[in-house]
């Protein structure tokens, strides 16, 4: 090795890291110490920003770090999320988190689709139709929504015919936008909806929580409160969005 490769061989050993690269390795210690859960969503950046002390230009520096290794994933419109499932990490000594390790969580479809796509995809479509609707939505509409919401919480509605109802629930509203173009994305998405609620209906805090995220999403569309319905579905996808990923680390760790 000559003298020139030796030298840039030392002078990489003792530089000294980043800003961004010490909050990177500051968060993923909290990430892997389980302070933040897989599939939580992390604080703001202002949060984050505060309490590392660092602008938010470095946060993010940090931020894109442990996305590229896999450990968390941003959503645009909704925020940063955990993707490390720390009861799958490696052993001390083994190869460092990354794709690799996370690879149920990548894995992971709805059918044949990323869940992270699907999700995104969905969220672009759904809140067009939402804004829609809040405009052209008629009391059919609401009374159909409303019947639907009473229904769910029927002792005996459980399994495919919770799956149905939680169909229709999202049917009626792209029904409710009156546009046409926007139904036949519906009948893209409608699949890939059936198979999520059948995949995480065996959860009764999913299934809990799906019931009352219907009932409020309906009673902000009663009230025709835009920025509520937008914060209720944001929540909503948020939500799924972790329990997927849960799913794909006991999956993986039983494979």
């Amino acid at each position: 090795m000559s003298d020139q490769e030796n030298r840039i061989q030392t002078e990489r050993k003792h530089k000294r890291p980043s800003q961004s690269e010490i909050v990177a390795k500051k968060l993923m210690d909290s990430i892997v110490s389980g302070e933040f859960e897989t599939g939580s969503k992390l604080p703001s950046e202002k949060v984050l920003s505060e309490h590392f002390q660092v602008s938010r230009v470095t946060l993010r520096q940090a931020f894109k770090k442990l996305e590229e290794q896999g450990a968390i994933k941003a959503r645009q419109g909704s925020g940063t999320y955990v993707m490390y499932d720390r009861k799958n990490a490696p052993e001390e000594g083994s190869a460092p988190a990354g794709k690799d390790v996370l690879s149920g969580a990548f894995t992971f479809n709805v059918n044949n689709f990323q869940v992270t796509q699907y999700l995104d995809a969905r969220r672009a479509v759904e809140l067009a139709a939402i804004d829609l609707a809040l405009v052209t939505m008629d009391n059919d509409n609401l009374y159909r929504l409303n019947e639907i919401v009473a229904e769910q919480y029927n002792p005996d509605c459980v399994g495919e015919k919770y799956a149905e109802l939680d169909c229709r629930f999202h049917r009626e509203i792209f029904r409710a936008s009156k546009n046409e173009f926007l139904m036949c994305f519906w009948e893209i998405l409608e699949p890939c909806l059936r198979e999520q609620i059948m995949r995480i209906l065996h959860e009764k805090e999913s299934f809990d929580h799906s019931k009352e995220m219907h009932r409020q999403i309906f009673e902000a569309l009663l009230q025709r409160d835009k920025k509520k319905v937008h914060e209720l579905m944001d929540a909503h996808y948020g939500t799924i969005l972790g329990r997927f990923f849960i799913q794909a680390g006991r999956k993986g760790k039983q494979e």
